[in-house]
């Protein structure tokens, strides 16, 4: 059987028979798979290199960073991660407003697993715990900033808070 002449449909090539037309369009005009781009060894090894030296240089700053250091000031009352004992003082605050006694949260400049600020408190008593790592004076304004900056939780007290700071001095000195 004669085969007739067949036409690549794709570029219009004519070829003498089906076969060269099949194996035309195979060499041709089949998709290639596409080579994936090589990564030299060498360039691996300087990746993962570069990221193991980070990781050790991350390691090191955190193993030899002063645990010590401050972390949060407030109107020059630091947060450290550990009590001051040059001066341990303990002052006791009664909050009355509108003849009613307020109670003093607990935590009061505690960041718990954290730090705490040289004023804080432990608990409800009314009790200041004023522990610095220096002999410093300091002030009834600067305790309400520390409890200030925790009120963002406590709207009700915030209220109390700023209708105490309107009728009272600040410039107290806790002794």
């Amino acid at each position: 059987m004669v085969d007739t002449e067949k036409k690549c449909d794709i570029c219009g090539n004519e070829f003498e028979n089906s076969d060269k037309l099949e194996q035309h369009k195979k060499e041709l005009h089949q998709e290639k798979p596409k080579a994936k781009p090589q990564v030299s060894k060498s360039s691996r090894y300087k990746a993962t290199g570069i990221a193991a030296a980070i990781a050790v240089a991350i390691i090191i700053v955190v193993y030899f960073s002063d645990s010590t250091t401050s972390v949060g000031t407030i109107q020059g009352v630091e947060c450290d991660p550990l009590e001051g004992t040059v001066s341990h003082i303990h002052a006791h605050l009664d909050l009355v407003v509108d003849s009613k006694p307020v109670t003093i949260p607990a935590g009061i400049g505690i960041k718990p697993n954290e730090c705490l600020y040289w004023l804080h408190t432990h608990n409800t008593s009314g009790v200041i715990h004023i522990e610095s790592p220096q002999q410093t004076a300091f002030t009834l304004g600067q305790f309400i900033q520390v409890w200030d900056t925790q009120l963002a939780s406590h709207p009700r007290l915030k209220v109390r808070l700023m209708a105490t700071r309107t009728s009272r001095s600040l410039s107290t000195v806790l002794r």
